[in-house]
């Protein structure tokens, strides 16, 4: 978590660096996701090969439907730089057969399941064009990700909860005509931890439309995902899974 820390203390020096001529929006809404891809969990012996059990989020969990959630999201622009934040969670339950063992929970498990995913993104992005109608923005971005899956059958309980903290490098880039904007944003990147190794996606698209001063609707898309293998508590876990969908809202600016 000092990673955490250390780069949110940077973008508030940053924000105090520049605060004059300051605008600022902010959005709320709901988003639309759903969860689609692969985990695999190692039993108490150590005697699986993760590689060769995994379940399907959909096929064996059950969990592939589209789910609704708060979404919210504020944005700060000062000359060429700008610091903005969005989260949101998916929250899903669902039952389905195991396709592989999962755990100590053996395959063919008739199970329910319940899946909880959450989001909170910051960025902070530097203007590359010196224009503000067109905007070429590089900077970092840090995605905290809190993922936890309870898989519950006849036999036992099996459950994976791991919080991860993942800055990296990435891209903001937007369209301006007044009432009416195009953006897209996004970074990734590989990290190695002692007890994780894991590649991030973190990206948004989305439209803006202004119909009164002050006032701005919102239609996107958000997509993250997670690829690689760690360890929550004490059990090593391989997952492959995508959270996407689409969100929309309405907020102000000023």
């Amino acid at each position: 978590m000092n990673t955490c820390r250390h780069f949110l203390l940077g973008l508030f020096v940053l924000g105090l660096a520049g605060c004059t001529e300051t605008t600022m929006r902010i959005d709320v809404g709901a988003a639309f996701t759903s969860v689609n891809g692969n985990v695999a969990l190692q039993n108490s012996a150590g005697s699986l090969v993760l590689d060769n059990v995994p379940n399907n989020f959909d096929r064996g969990l059950g969990l592939g439907d589209t789910e609704a959630s708060p979404y919210v999201g504020a944005e700060a622009n000062w000359g060429a730089h700008r610091l903005k934040t969005s989260g949101f969670y998916n929250k899903a339950t669902g039952a389905g057969t195991l396709e592989n063992n999962f755990g100590d929970l053996p395959a063919n498990s008739a199970v329910t399941t319940s899946f909880d995913f959450y989001d909170l993104t910051t960025s902070y992005t530097y203007n590359l064009l010196p224009t503000s109608a067109v905007r070429l923005g590089i900077g970092v971005q840090l995605g905290i990700y809190w993922v936890d899956l309870d898989v519950d059958a006849l036999g036992g309980f099996e459950r994976i909860n791991s919080i991860s903290v993942a800055p990296m490098p990435c891209l903001d880039t937007e369209l301006d005509l007044g009432n009416f904007s195009l953006g897209a944003s996004g970074g990734g990147i590989k990290l190695n931890y002692s007890d994780a190794d894991m590649i991030y996606w973190d990206a948004e698209a989305h439209l803006r439309v202004v119909p009164i001063a002050q006032t701005e609707l919102i239609l996107g898309y958000r997509y993250i995902k997670l690829d690689g293998n760690g360890v929550a508590d004490g059990r090593d876990f391989e997952s492959d899974f995508v959270v996407s969908g689409l969100f929309v809202g309405g907020g102000i600016h000023f």
